[in-house]
């Protein structure tokens, strides 16, 4: 006959009425974590300073930029405004007014010196368009290339990259390669449709081939061989000028015209008069002595 089993009574598991594991941890921490606290509030406080700080000065150094009108402002931003972005936006604009008063190498010194300083900044972008194209106009075509390049290999930069493209196509024509010419022109025409720069750049492909007549000297003047010893040397005697027979003198004078002969004037034949044997009456009133009285 087979044994009862008898069931286990023991508990399966005990209940602990004391503090837990964690509560104890608080316990034995508590004061540390309020320390820790504390910190991460005076850290959190601070960072809300710092950053007001920060965006009053870059309001203030945004405004002093606004302001600024010629060259001594312009540093004036650049010197009181550390770390602000108007730096950079400053140094740009400041080698504009550079390049206009002639400053040419200070101009492009101040522009790679922002673009040194600032390489993430907004205005690098038309820094280094900037940048090329003074040095284009410098006649530094190695040194244009490169910045052009750099342009093409910044994404930020991708406004500008039709401008670098058509340029470099333009160089490279001057240069006498026609096929990198044409793959600068076709990446600006391809890559960016509807572009001013690419219309540009696809009427500079029509003429990408275009040569310039040889200019050459005009030829000699034909050596005069006349006679010129009497030029100048005018007789004014009439009589001796050269007539056209028919027609005017050679020299536009009229012919000479003879005088017309006198006419004949016929006078009528009449009787004399029969002589007075007396002498009239008015030679004696002349001659006679009484006649005065």
């Amino acid at each position: 006959m087979a044994e009862k089993t008898v069931p286990d009574s023991s508990p399966i598991a005990e209940i602990s009425h004391g503090p837990s594991g964690f509560e104890t941890f608080l316990d034995n921490h508590q004061k540390k974590l309020i320390v820790l606290g504390i910190l991460i509030a005076l850290g959190l406080a601070a960072w809300v300073v710092k950053e007001g700080i920060r965006e009053g000065n870059d309001l203030t150094a945004g405004n002093a930029l606004v302001a600024a009108d010629d060259t001594a402002a312009l540093e004036a931003v650049m010197t009181n405004h550390p770390g602000t972005p108007s730096v950079a936006s400053a140094a740009v604009l400041l080698s504009d007014f550079q390049w206009e008063q002639g400053e040419q190498d200070a101009a492009i010194a101040t522009l790679r010196a922002e673009i040194a300083a600032n390489p993430e900044h907004p205005a690098t972008s038309p820094a280094y368009a900037r940048l090329a194209a003074r040095l284009s106009s410098q006649g530094k075509t190695e040194e244009a290339k490169a910045a052009f390049q750099n342009i093409l290999d910044r994404p930020q930069a991708e406004f500008y990259a039709p401008y670098a493209l058509v340029s470099l196509g333009q160089i490279a024509k001057s240069e006498g390669d026609i096929e990198k010419a044409k793959d600068y022109f076709s990446r600006a025409i391809d890559g960016y449709p509807g572009n001013p720069l690419a219309d540009a750049a696809g009427k500079a492909m029509q003429f990408v081939e275009f040569k310039m007549p040889v200019e050459i000297d005009p030829p000699a003047p034909e050596e005069d061989t006349s006679d010129t010893s009497d030029v100048g040397n005018f007789d004014l005697d009439p009589t001796k000028l050269p007539t056209n027979p028919g027609g005017p003198l050679s020299l536009g004078m009229p012919d000479a015209v003879a005088p017309p002969p006198t006419p004949e004037i016929s006078v009528p034949e009449t009787d004399a008069p029969a002589e007075a044997d007396e002498e009239s009456p008015i030679e004696e009133k002349e001659s006679s002595p009484d006649s005065d009285k």
